[in-house]
């Protein structure tokens, strides 16, 4: 089974180790990773803005992305609550 990491835009912007570090990690304990290249943001700064539009347009390309994953690992738990909350396609 492959897992697809999800990398949020500002950990790649600021904090590229922690993604690299979370794949690291899975690749030690001998998971499958997959780094889908057609990730964008996750719209939950625009939410959290009242931009529910733009943020909608972004979870939207997000499902897409991710949605053919059974698993998909997130190393920022405020951003994977925010998907799971607050937009019911990423609920299983």
């Amino acid at each position: 089974m492959q897992v697809a990491l999800m990398v949020p835009c500002y950990v790649d912007m600021f904090y590229p180790r922690i993604g690299i570090a979370t794949l690291e990690l899975l690749a030690r304990l001998g998971v499958d990773v997959v780094y889908p290249k057609d990730q964008t943001c996750f719209g939950q700064p625009m939410a959290n803005g009242g931009c529910y539009e733009e943020a909608r347009a972004t979870e939207e390309h997000c499902a897409i992305v991710f949605g053919s994953f059974n698993c998909v690992v997130m190393d920022v738990q405020d951003l994977l609550e925010f998907q799971l909350t607050k937009h019911s396609r990423w609920r299983s």
